[in-house]
């Protein structure tokens, strides 16, 4: 499949102007990088942090027994390799690199190719520089040699401090791949160490303090503790890798912690800056219509990273001997021609419907009932329940429309599930939700028994109708028959099946179970770390524990979610199946990039009846026209490069944490929290305070006494550095969901009420009722609660914790 004037679709009202693209320049699109390091006859710009002669000299050190003293709790880690008996090299040997004489393995030693020397060039210099190149093609070995290289260098002007480099990822699957690269090439001389959310046993100022020389972690570990001062600022550090750079945007975390980085350099040199290093396939286009729009956006992009150099391959031969460019073939099947399983929860569905204008006596305004099954429907749903709480002054009129709302999104997320898999996986979707609602019978109203039966009394004729073998899905048997063809001609290979939710991705792993000539595949689920509905995110621990048996061949197939798209690297992996998914060209990149053998393919499966062809269409042209304004930058001059990201740079926006926050007043008057599901009066907001500017708890005691009911959970789960699960907050008379009972360490392991502002309507005073999403979108703030050992600054507003 490719990209011409005459088959690029305008999606979304979006024109596209073709005639901007040379596609002549093309051949095969995943090695047509030229160098950009901009104008090399020019002279460089020697960046603060390069010195030559610079001989790192290492006393003898001893560190036994090392622990860290964590949120009140004294724990010993597995990750801090001791110091004791610490030698230093003979001066003999040029590298002058300490040696750990308990660290068992000897570094390997790495050889550059060809075109990964020219992409290091600059960045060895010392400069800042953003490499892109494509997948598989070895940046996190050209990022170790550009790190081994500045370790090297030792102490550097002006402050002569110990280098110290943190590599940041923006997803915790690949703290632990990239960690284990590092090692097998930096110890026994470097000490490395990985970092996540979920890590109890160390934090980051730990780290630091006991003299580590790279750093793995997660972007928003960085920035948590950069704004909770575990750490002061940017430049105890020496040098900053992002990998996969490009969401290095907005008010993302890699933007957030870059923003930090250009008000350290607008102090000046007096301070240490540490040097900036990019890393990615896919710079991406954003929502460009011509070259000039691209060029834009990846000048931008540029100036966010405060890049000096951008450099992609120059010696496309060299690169092509060693990076195997995938098959790509495209399927777009019809789906099922009769579909009784639909017929039915279409019948409960319109029943649903239109109890909500004949009970609810109000005839709210909305636009015309979109296809059931469809995004379009969720929005439209979505808008019904929000025009209810806007308009409806009876809190029973309002509790009916959430109960019809809730039930309406259930079954449309049923019936989506029903067209990507089996219509048994979408019933079990349902029994899932219906399940846990009757875990909540004790706070049902006469219409929550009324939903609740009309399911029921329709399970039997549900269960008959996914047990026909003539209600196969096409889309899901012609899938089927890729994976199988596959594995028939190579039996040891490896594949990774993405589709949209994680319901699809549990709904595809049972199926494939299920399938006699697919089970032995052993498939396994990897999603992210959030929960969605009743379906469980996973652990860093989980996620990492599904790659290494997928890379030993325990499973040989994995469904995932886009939390496999980026990054993912196993080299046995030649199959990459899209099934119903298309994000963006760089995701259309990033996603072929994972079919690494050689031989690999790749394979988009689609349903005939949706836009995803269309969406791949704009990927392809967006990707060329990646290319084509890559080109054009490397038509630049040096001086003019410099020129156009200084002059970025004085029109980014300010994603720092006094930039988000200073803008949210408090409420003149208290703000009254309603439960979204009863109506009845929860708390106030001077009842709250917001730890970190994140976890909203509630101090009055008689919110707990009067107004909840506590669910103890078998086993405590970690949020984050600060915030241990201990229980679900319900609503005392109607058990709705608030939030979760949380054991703060920092505050003396009290555990407070920790509440979700998405589970109540807030009474506003002058403005009305209100429902918002996320704390960070409610308008005013709350009062801060001071943590030991950090400075409270004023009332603020709110940011979320990490998510996936």
């Amino acid at each position: 499949m490719f990209v011409t004037n005459e088959n690029i679709v305008e999606l979304s009202n979006q024109t596209v102007d073709t005639n901007t693209i040379d596609q002549n320049r093309y051949g095969n699109i995943e090695t047509q990088f030229s160098h950009l390091s901009i104008n090399e006859n020019c002279n460089h710009i020697a960046d603060e942090n390069q010195v030559e002669g610079v001989t790192r000299v290492v006393g003898n050190v001893t560190e036994n027994n090392v622990s860290a003293d964590v949120d009140g709790e004294n724990v010993t880690t597995e990750n801090v390799v001791e110091l004791s008996n610490q030698t230093e090299k003979g001066s003999n040997e040029s590298s002058q690199e300490r040696v750990y004489d308990n660290v068992t393995h000897q570094a390997k030693k790495l050889e550059l190719r060809s075109y990964q020397e020219d992409l290091v060039k600059s960045a060895v210099e010392g400069k800042n520089t953003v490499i892109c190149a494509p997948t598989g093609s070895g940046k996190t070995y050209t990022a170790l040699h550009i790190i081994k290289q500045h370790l090297q260098k030792g102490r550097c002007p002006p402050t002569h401090q110990k280098p110290v480099v943190v590599f940041l990822v923006n997803q915790k699957p690949l703290v632990k791949q990239q960690e284990g690269v590092f090692k097998e090439y930096l110890e026994p001389y470097y000490r490395v160490i990985q970092l996540t959310g979920e890590a109890r046993h160390i934090s980051l100022s730990d780290v630091i303090q006991q003299g580590y020389d790279l750093i793995v972690l997660t972007a928003q570990i960085l920035e948590n503790a950069l704004d909770r001062k575990h750490i002061e600022c940017l430049s105890v550090f020496s040098m900053l890798v992002f990998d996969e750079c490009h969401h290095t945007q907005k008010k993302q975390p890699f933007n957030v912690i870059m923003s930090r980085y250009r008000d350290l350099k607008k102090i000046g040199s007096s301070v240490r800056k540490p040097q900036i290093i990019g890393l990615t396939a896919s710079l991406g286009v954003g929502k460009a219509k011509s070259t000039t729009d691209a060029v834009d956006h990846l000048l931008k992009l540029c100036a966010n990273l405060d890049a000096q150099e951008l450099s992609t391959v120059r010696n496309k031969n060299d690169l092509e001997k060693y990076v195997p460019v995938p098959q790509e073939d495209f399927f777009n099947v019809p789906g099922r021609s009769n579909n009784p399983f639909a017929t039915e929860i279409n019948e409960i569905m319109s029943e649903i419907e239109m109890i909500m204008p004949a009970r609810g006596r109000y005839s709210l305004k909305s636009k015309e009932r979109p296809e059931r099954g469809t995004q379009d429907y969720e929005r439209w749903v979505t808008h019904l329940r929000k025009n209810s709480t806007d308009v409806i002054n009876d809190p029973e009129i309002r509790r009916l429309y959430k109960t019809c709302t809730d039930q309406l999104k259930e079954y449309n997320s049923c019936l989506f599930v029903n067209k990507e898999a089996r219509s048994k996986d979408a019933l079990d979707y349902l029994d899932r939700y219906f399940n846990k609602l009757e875990d909540l019978r004790e706070g049902f109203d006469d219409l929550d028994h009324e939903l609740f039966n009309k399911f029921k009394d329709k399970r039997t004729e549900l269960e008959k109708v996914a047990k026909d073998p003539q209600n196969k899905n096409p889309v899901l048997e012609k899938l089927g028959s890729l994976i199988l063809d596959a594995y028939v001609k190579k039996p040891d290979s490896r594949a990774m099946l993405m589709t949209k939710t994680k319901a699809s991705c549990h709904a595809l792993k049972g199926w494939i179970q299920d399938t006699d000539d697919l089970t032995d595949l052993n498939p396994a689920v990897l999603v992210g770390s959030s929960d969605s509905g009743d379906i469980p995110g996973m652990t860093q621990e989980q996620q990492t524990a599904v790659l290494e048996k997928f890379e030993e061949g325990y499973h040989r197939i994995i469904v995932c979610t886009s939390v496999g798209q980026e990054g993912i690297d196993i080299k046995k992996c030649n199959l990459v199946l899209r099934y119903n998914f298309s994000t963006n060209e760089i995701g259309r990149i990033q996603a072929k990039g994972r079919s690494r053998a050689e031989g690999g393919k790749t394979y988009l499966v689609t349903r005939k009846d949706t836009t995803i062809d269309r969406q791949e269409q704009v990927n392809i042209f967006r990707e060329h026209l990646m290319y084509e304004a890559l080109h054009e930058i490397t038509r630049m001059s040096h001086a003019d490069f410099i020129h156009k990201i200084e002059v970025k740079q004085t029109g980014l926006e300010d994603c720092s944490p006094k930039a988000r926050f200073e803008s949210k007043p408090m409420p003149v008057y208290p703000v009254t929290f309603r439960c979204e599901r009863c109506k009845i009066d929860a708390c106030l907001s001077s009842d709250f305070r917001v730890i970190n500017n994140s976890h909203h708890i509630v101090l009055d005691e008689a919110f707990l006494r009067d107004k909840v009911v506590i669910k103890k959970e078998k086993d405590e789960k970690k949020i984050d550095d600060l915030f241990y699960k201990e229980g679900k907050v319900q609503c005392r008379k109607c058990m709705y969901h608030w939030g979760s009972m949380a054991r703060f360490p920092l505050l003396k392991d009290g555990v407070f009420p920790t509440l979700k502002v998405k589970c109540f309507e807030l009474d506003i005073p002058r403005h009305g009722r209100k429902q918002y999403k996320k704390w960070k979108e409610v308008p005013f703030g709350i009062e801060p609660m001071e943590l030991p050992g950090k400075e409270t600054k004023g009332k603020q507003g709110t940011r979320e914790p990490e998510e996936e």
